[in-house]
């Protein structure tokens, strides 16, 4: 069986949750899985923890939610935002790489010092 711990040995895979349903599913598939219906877009996480950030929730939490993957991303870091056809990611903090079928994947622009 093919499953993302499988794809990506040692490493460490987070999904936060708003929908119970989804939090079921990759609490099955054996991911560490965080359920938070009011709290999801600014998660509790050191700054700068993450190499790749996956934005697919609430369409009025996605400015948060991008904001908050700046933070949480590494410089260089990459994020993935699906249903980019209800919003579009600001190109302030991000260089989109490529928009394909609604889904943007994103680099991070290095922060200024």
């Amino acid at each position: 069986m093919v499953t993302l711990k499988n794809l990506l040995p040692g490493s460490e895979i987070y999904s936060i949750e708003d929908d119970w349903r989804w939090y079921l599913r990759w609490l099955i598939a054996g991911l560490d899985v965080h359920y938070d219906n009011n709290n999801y877009s600014n998660p509790d996480f050191p700054d700068k923890y993450f190499d790749f950030v996956f934005i697919d929730g609430k369409d009025e939490e996605r400015q948060e939610c991008m904001g908050s993957a700046f933070r949480l991303l590494k410089d260089g870091g990459f994020a993935m935002l699906h249903d980019t056809h209800k919003f579009f990611p600001d190109t302030e903090l991000f260089k989109v790489i490529k928009d394909y079928n609604y889904t943007a994947l994103m680099e991070k622009k290095h922060e200024e010092s």
